[in-house]
């Protein structure tokens, strides 16, 4: 077989379209992987919200995929076929800070690896983070967004004990409370808009999941100086986001303020290799169901029709397509 079924991206204004393309062939160093698991990403469907951003027209979408090495390119050993794999979706430089920090995916003169919205994948090996034999499919893609939380959460540096605030109850969410309870938080608050993620949220680790509606209206009816900002007395403020970052803090401290509280603010984006790692590690000894995060799955052929619901208000969580 030579050719193979993927969702192409011709661009913000476009919806997905699928069709046959070519098996990518390999380069020196790459690996070819049969697609099982792509989880659809926040950062995917902002590729239909706005102006083109990182990828040109006829892109293949889709980072959070797990699957199984079929072939291998030179320089990589031949052992390597029949590995389960997560994809790790960024590949660096190998010189940069950011690569010396165990950080390429932020590496400025990298690439990331995507096209997991297909059968088949391509990636150099490094990025194939291998997973144990046994290890779910679904499971495998869902070692990307858990890395994600693993990463804020050690950003933060909580100490043991300390109580913790998280807005929120979505995929990213439930990966902070996952890796926060993990961690040694004290008492971990949910403020979420939606009750029916209350007891996915307590399952991973929640102590209170309390409602946070949004407003239609807001009177500032107190005269004390700076009612609006975060009521943090002591800590860390962060707002964690997937591939890239997504809107505006709600109310960042001013620098006055924050300072007189000894408040630190992160920005935390993506997760070193090591806590892609260590995400597949825990989650295969784990004794939660992380499969809980996962909403509904999907064939390929019906992702367009789906992409196009995502991008409206929908009681979804984390949706996966299945190839």
């Amino acid at each position: 077989m030579t050719m193979m079924k993927a969702a192409i991206s011709y661009g913000s204004s476009q919806r997905l379209v699928i069709e046959e393309r070519p098996i990518p062939r390999l380069a020196a160093g790459d690996v070819l992987v049969q697609v099982e698991r792509c989880g659809i990403c926040g950062s995917d469907l902002r590729t239909r919200k706005g102006a083109p951003r990182l990828h040109p027209a006829g892109h293949i979408l889709g980072h959070e995929y797990s699957g199984r090495i079929v072939d291998v390119g030179a320089d990589v050993e031949m052992a390597r076929i029949g590995e389960r794999i997560a994809a790790y979706p960024g590949a660096g430089c190998g010189d940069c800070p950011a690569c010396r920090n165990d950080h390429p995916i932020l590496c400025p003169n990298g690439r990331h690896v995507m096209g997991g919205f297909a059968e088949y994948a391509a990636m150099p090996a490094s990025c194939a983070v291998p997973l144990p034999e046994g290890f779910d499919p679904a499971e495998g893609a869902l070692v990307e967004p858990l890395a994600v939380g693993r990463y804020a959460v050690r950003c933060a540096a909580i100490r043991a004990g300390d109580p913790v605030l998280i807005i929120g109850a979505g995929t990213i969410a439930l990966a902070v409370i996952y890796w926060a309870r993990r961690m040694g938080a004290g008492q971990i608050t949910v403020l979420s808009r939606s009750d029916r993620r209350a007891p996915a949220a307590q399952r991973f680790g929640a102590d209170i999941v309390a409602p946070c509606k949004q407003p239609a209206t807001v009177w500032k009816c107190s005269g004390v100086p700076g009612r609006r900002q975060p009521s943090i007395s002591f800590g860390t403020l962060a707002r964690t986001g997937a591939m890239h970052a997504a809107g505006p803090l709600p109310g960042p401290p001013a620098p006055a303020s924050a300072g007189r509280k000894a408040v630190t603010l992160h920005f935390p984006i993506g997760y070193t290799t090591g806590d892609f790692v260590e995400t597949a590690t825990t989650l295969h000894h784990g004794n939660v169901d992380v499969g809980e995060m996962v909403s509904n799955v999907v064939p390929l052929g019906a992702l367009p029709d789906v992409f196009e619901t995502l991008l409206a208000p929908n009681r979804q969580n984390k949706v996966q397509v299945a190839l």
